[in-house]
């Protein structure tokens, strides 16, 4: 019996390791005008900051909020945000405002390694958040880039976005850790089944 429990949670783990669990993450773990750092969640993390909008002024950033009061801003405009790991991840979806500018296009740009295997542009406004739904599979890195608009009036001005509530799945082993700890698993079953008959 010991020996079937064993081998079961060989199978189970094979089979785990081909894909990760999702992952929400809304920022509320942190405090305004964090910057996120390497090693958040795993990922590492360039020209992000968290931002507290409780009393904050008339913006985007207050009305990208969907959970809690943080939403997170690319803090040079138009700069390019990266979010990278050092195996694949799946990049799955975020909500997104313009903060300034309404009409501002953001572009996705999802790698594997240094090829492009994603290119995608949405329009941003500022009056409330756009879901997107990235699906970018299996990429090491995600980055993000801003540009033009209209302003909509409001005191402040710059090409930054709010993004909130991101789903994001963990890096993964890479294909050949996940063949080979598939087929321990199964090799393991069928020496068993064969004992048994």
């Amino acid at each position: 019996m010991k020996k079937l429990r064993t081998l079961q949670f060989l199978a189970a783990l094979a089979v785990s390791v081909t894909a990760a669990k999702a992952e929400l993450l809304t920022f509320e773990d942190l405090g305004s005008f964090d910057e996120l750092y390497d090693g958040y969640h795993g990922f590492n993390w360039d020209n992000l900051y968290t931002y507290d909008t409780t009393g904050a002024s008339p913006s985007g950033y207050p009305n990208g909020v969907v959970s809690g009061h943080n939403v997170v801003f690319n803090s040079g405009g138009s700069d390019g945000m990266v979010i990278a790991s050092s195996g694949q991840f799946d990049f799955n979806s975020a909500y997104f405002t313009a903060a300034w500018n309404d009409g501002l296009t953001l572009q996705a740009i999802g790698y594997n390694g240094a090829s492009i295997v994603y290119s995608n542009s949405w329009t941003l406004n500022t009056s409330g958040p756009l879901f997107i739904n990235f699906n970018y599979l299996g990429v090491t890195s995600v980055t993000l880039h801003t540009f033009g608009g209209t302003n909509h009036g409001y005191s402040g001005n710059g090409e930054h976005f709010a993004l909130d509530n991101l789903t994001i799945n963990g890096s993964v082993p890479d294909s050949g850790m996940t063949v080979l700890l598939l087929g321990l698993g199964l090799s393991s079953l069928l020496a068993f089944r064969r004992r048994l008959g």
